[in-house]
């Protein structure tokens, strides 16, 4: 069952989203993505690429990461993007 979409924006009045509370600082990069990419490439290997990530190497980053998914036979989209945290000026 996991094509079937459970929880969406837009779609109820009332959307429950998942929360997560933790530390953040300037410099943090978070990865965004569908389940195109994380149901093909695991949390180790997720970790492994993103460890010493750089704002400039995150191009190079999601094309390495979606061809991945691709080589292993993607069924689905996959969709990756990054949000990265600046220092305030």
């Amino acid at each position: 069952m996991r094509h079937l979409i459970n929880r969406a924006v837009g779609t109820a009045v009332d959307v429950e989203p998942d929360v997560f509370e933790g530390r953040v600082q300037a410099g943090d990069i978070f990865l965004l993505c569908t389940d195109g990419l994380a149901g093909l490439v695991t949390d180790a290997e997720l970790e492994e690429a993103l460890e010493n990530l750089t704002l400039d190497g995150l191009e190079d980053a999601t094309a390495s990461l979606i061809a991945e998914a691709h080589e292993r036979g993607a069924p689905d989209n996959v969709t990756v993007g990054f949000l990265a945290l600046h220092e305030a000026d």
